[in-house]
């Protein structure tokens, strides 16, 4: 039992360091991605699979790259694509 609190604890901290990173990174700062990366890579498969589906991290980053692209001058409301000119 103290192994899985133990395994849920580390996913928990990195999912932790991820959302300050993309709460920085919404506010321009650059985040540590390597730092983060070897972070995730410690957890393991089991803590990968975890993280992945305990945080749905691939749902909140893909809403703020839709909300940010939707704020870009070149992108065409009205058929939903980049301009390219």
């Amino acid at each position: 039992m103290k192994l899985k609190r133990n395994r849920v604890r580390k996913v928990a901290e990195f999912s932790i360091t991820v959302n300050s990173a993309l709460a920085g990174f919404s506010h321009g700062v650059k985040p540590k991605f390597l730092e983060i990366f070897t972070t995730f890579i410690l957890l393991g498969p089991a803590g990968w699979y975890r993280y992945l589906r305990d945080s749905r991290i691939y749902e909140r980053v893909s809403a703020r790259l839709k909300a940010r692209l939707a704020q870009h001058p070149k992108y065409d409301h009205d058929n939903r694509q980049n301009l390219i000119k």
